[in-house]
């Protein structure tokens, strides 16, 4: 099963930090990742791994910046 992940991301300054964020993202095992520079939302798909969630939130928030959950729901 593949899983969408949709996130609020507040925090972001700068070019510097879209690639920070990136990368706490791929830290974990995830499919997709894309970031709207608009709206600071990233959109995330990931396969069954229940943990991968918590995991890249924890990781994001502590490269500094603050997460919100708007969605995480099977695609």
């Amino acid at each position: 099963m593949k899983y969408e992940l949709i996130l609020k991301i507040d925090g972001i300054r700068c070019g510097g930090c879209f690639s920070r964020i990136q990368k706490e993202v791929f830290s974990e095992d995830v499919d997709y990742y894309q970031m709207n520079h608009a709206d600071y939302k990233a959109r995330i798909l990931y396969s069954d791994k229940k943990d991968i969630p918590e995991k890249i939130i924890k990781n994001i928030e502590n490269a500094g910046y603050k997460v919100k959950v708007i969605s995480n729901e099977e695609v």
